[in-house]
């Protein structure tokens, strides 16, 4: 699986560095591809800062850790900076500019987790404090099992409030506050520390994704939860041949029975990307002929047959089969 850094940056570009370190160095998760979130103003510092050829501390993290840093790819391609009317936003100075960054980072972070095979790595250790709690927002909506939120820790302070740090070195590097204070580069501890949060993405609709809007997206799921959380507890109990809906058992024959659990199976086993209103996604439609698969005809039958015990009784069931094991979507209806 790829890694992915993700990260939102203001005026103090070390926070770049600091992070990279502690993820592919400290964790060792070697990491591909990074993204940052910066206004205008910090994209600047940021280039300057990181990615100049002769001075910048990115090449130089990669030239003191050659071993973590060996395939990893970053350029000012990869810092992105919201627009207002074509024009790129220098600071978050109004509500119209602070949407605009939402914007940004939700689209930003959907594309990201389109790929499966990507785990995503989120710092919100820099920049505004209105992008990093819009960067955990997103994330509680699009997170996936394998998708990580970061907040860093730098000690000892002194070398958290020196601008000249940008990582931990190797041998010894005596460095000094701007009044004075000494600490060794060396010896500095940066750690993340992992943020646990809610992940919601299973209760979201693909279609809510195709055409993103954080607002749409917030007032389905609230919605969704105010009606989810009035619902009552479900069992299936073969052996009693009935499903419990909170207090109340509803007795089901045993077609109806094998039936429902195996549409309530492939529900509660959907992959975790899946909303549990995306049923296409996740149910299988009959083919042309009219039958369903034989793997999906063959689970249905195990479960009648669990139901079952007695072979006579089976009987009229089986005979709804075809020759190659599938059965017929007339008999579902």
């Amino acid at each position: 699986m790829e890694h992915t850094l993700f990260i939102v940056l203001g005026s103090h570009p070390e926070v770049f560095t600091e992070a990279l370190y502690a993820v592919s160095v400290k964790k060792n998760i070697l990491v591909k591809n990074v993204h940052c979130i910066a206004t205008g103003w910090a994209r600047e510092q940021i280039t300057r800062k990181l990615i100049s050829p002769l001075s910048g501390a990115f090449y130089a993290l990669c030239r003191e850790y050659p071993e973590s840093f060996q395939n990893i790819s970053f350029s000012a391609e990869r810092i992105h900076t919201a627009t207002l009317e074509n024009r790129e936003i220098d600071d978050i100075s109004d509500s119209k500019r602070s949407q605009a960054f939402l914007n940004l980072i939700l689209q930003k972070i959907i594309a990201l987790v389109a790929d499966g095979d990507m785990a995503l790595h989120c710092v919100v250790g820099g920049g505004r404090r209105t992008l990093s709690v819009y960067l955990a927002m997103v994330l509680q909506l699009l997170a996936r099992p394998q998708d990580k939120l970061y907040h860093l820790v730098v000690t000892p302070k002194e070398a958290e409030i020196n601008s000249d740090f940008y990582f931990p070195t190797r041998s010894s590097c005596p460095m000094k506050t701007y009044d004075g204070k000494p600490f060794d580069a060396k010896d500095v501890d940066v750690e993340l520390v992992e943020i646990p949060f809610l992940r919601l993405r299973p209760r979201i609709p693909n279609e809510l994704l195709a055409s993103p809007d954080y607002q749409n997206i917030l007032d389905w799921l609230q919605k969704d939860i105010e009606t989810s959380s009035h619902s009552l507890p479900l069992k299936i109990d073969l052996h009693k041949r009935c499903i419990s809906i909170g207090a109340i058992d509803v007795a089901l024959d045993p077609v109806e029975l094998a039936i429902y659990h195996y549409f309530a199976e492939r529900s509660y086993f959907r992959a975790a990307s899946l909303a549990r209103m995306g049923y296409a996604a996740y149910f299988e439609r009959p083919t042309a002929d009219g039958y369903f698969s034989e793997e999906s005809s063959s689970r249905i039958r195990e479960l009648y047959e669990d139901i079952v015990p007695r072979e006579e009784m089976r009987q009229r069931f089986l005979s709804a089969y075809s020759k190659d094991g599938r059965l017929p979507l007339d008999y579902f209806r």
